[in-house]
């Protein structure tokens, strides 16, 4: 566990942190009552609309040009989408915004005392080989959010919040779906590695090597069984549902991708029972697999995903590196809100915990003690 940074994190907070929060306070104040005015104005002309729907006989009276006017204005489908639209996005987008703002203003002095770590916001500036991790065999657009890059004990490592989407067909068209969201974590390892290796829960069917290939051909046979039949049987019912022929096409072709995507690994049997029955580590080498994942490897790995707090945690150990995927909903390094005062130290803890939580990443695996295989 990292230790010895608190006490300085929190006198420079206190001392050049906090005046800026104070100042930035005013503005939020600001911004939050813009923001709830437009809430409650929308929402009264939300209001209105729907009572003059409700209640035709309420409804301005039409016989002046300026209540024709208003008549068509708050009897229109178009405004009325509009005003639902602005409810929902005025709040999220001000907040984000400020939430920007604050970081901008403050993060590079409260990173300061952490050594060697940089802020890039949105931007990669060195690449996150995702692909080549095998992680994620299935997704069409990546997205980051907060990346920092910094040294460690002389480790170098980027951190970065990422978001996976893919685009899924059927019919009546399509739409994107997250494959992914959460934080991305990438180091060097102490150890060579040869081979790829990769530790993913059982459930998880996105990472090369982790599927059931004997579960998928099952799959894949019924469906065509099926498919088959209903052709010969009733051709008709077949185009009548057409919907589920479309979804069963694409069922078949991403199980087939997915055999062929890890006709290369095979599954690696570990010592620990509990852990083997929660997770699938598969590996192009068996004997080098056991050898990177140790106990002690289980136990830091088990135990990291403790310290993020998340259900879901991946890696890839490849090409001399280390990459976690650990999957949260909660918005990760974030210093202040527009709905909460931005001297409430709550925040501050948060962001204090997560940045440790990836020093201590270099310190529990001790990627900073060099070995051979």
């Amino acid at each position: 566990m990292v230790t010895g940074y608190r006490s300085k994190f929190f006198q420079t907070y206190a001392s050049k942190v906090l005046p800026m929060l104070y100042k930035l306070e005013k503005e939020r104040k600001r911004k939050y009552a813009i923001m709830l005015i437009s809430e409650i104005i929308m929402s009264m002309f939300l209001l209105y609309m729907i009572l003059s729907w409700i209640f035709p006989s309420a409804a301005p009276s039409v016989s002046s040009d300026s209540s024709i006017f208003m008549f068509i204005i708050f009897s229109t489908p178009f405004v009325f989408i509009l005003l639902i639209i602005g409810l929902i996005f005025v709040p999220t987008i001000g907040n984000k915004n400020f939430k920007t703002k604050v970081k901008e203003d403050c993060i590079t002095e409260m990173l300061s005392v952490f050594g060697d770590i940089q802020w890039h916001g949105k931007y990669l500036p060195v690449p996150l080989d995702i692909d080549s991790s095998g992680l994620f065999i299935d997704y069409s657009k990546c997205m980051f959010d907060d990346v920092f890059t910094g040294c460690h004990k002389g480790i170098n490592y980027t951190v970065a919040e990422a978001h996976l989407t893919k685009i899924v067909r059927t019919r009546k068209g399509s739409h994107e779906q997250t494959v992914f969201k959460g934080i991305i974590l990438d180091f060097p390892f102490n150890k060579e590695i040869k081979a790829h290796t990769i530790i993913a829960p059982k459930y998880d069917t996105s990472a090369a090597g982790v599927v059931n290939v004997g579960l998928n051909l099952t799959i894949i046979f019924i469906i065509l069984a099926l498919l088959i039949t209903f052709a010969f049987i009733a051709p008709g019912a077949l185009f009548e549902n057409m919907d589920a022929v479309i979804s069963s096409v694409f069922i078949v072709i991403s199980l087939i991708l997915a055999i062929i995507g890890t006709k290369k690994f095979k599954k690696v049997k570990l010592e620990d029972i509990i852990f083997d029955k929660d997770y699938t580590v598969a590996s192009e080498d068996q004997v080098e697999a056991r050898y990177l994942v140790t106990p002690t490897f289980m136990e830091r790995f088990k135990n990291l995903k403790k310290a993020y707090n998340s259900k879901y945690i991946k890696c890839a150990l490849f090409d001399n590196q280390i990459m976690f995927a650990i999957s949260t909903n909660k918005d990760l390094f974030e210093i202040g809100s527009m709905f909460h005062p931005l001297t409430d130290s709550k925040q501050v803890d948060g962001f204090f915990d997560e940045i440790i939580a990836i020093l201590d990443i270099v310190e529990e695996f001790k990627l900073d003690e060099k070995t051979g295989l």
